[in-house]
């Protein structure tokens, strides 16, 4: 299990009715089924799970990634090289890719601009 400080109460923008997930439209990918995660709302919450395991089309099994959990992760890998999300952009925009694997219960977010990447995992958080 992980243990997250939550920033902020909610990450989500409206868009004519939809929420707009700020980790959206294919930056992360499972590295099991090589789909792209999804944002869902599950209990009031932004999250991502697999494509693959939602539309039944892989063997993945239900990994679910809170939006909180990547809002922090990014905001304190880049707190810890002096940087900040300058206005006008986003965490998005600091963000190459993020890889999954459902099986291993890891998540890395490789970073724009200096190939850093910070690992989660069960047993550790590496930044």
């Amino acid at each position: 299990m992980f243990l997250f400080v939550i920033l902020f109460k909610d990450n989500t923008d409206e868009w004519e009715g939809k929420k707009i997930y700020q980790f959206g439209n294919g930056l992360i990918k499972c590295v099991d089924c090589g789909k792209n995660y999804r944002g869902k709302l599950e209990r009031k919450k932004c999250c991502y799970i697999c494509g693959g395991y939602s539309n039944k089309q892989t063997q993945c099994i239900r990994y679910q990634i809170e939006e909180e959990q990547l809002i922090y992760i990014t905001t304190k890998h880049l707190s810890l090289r002096g940087r900040q999300v300058e206005e006008g952009r986003t965490l998005k925009d600091y963000i190459e890719r993020i890889e999954v694997s459902g099986g291993e219960k890891t998540i890395k977010i490789y970073y724009i601009g200096d190939s850093t990447i910070s690992i989660v995992s069960p047993n550790r958080l590496l930044y």
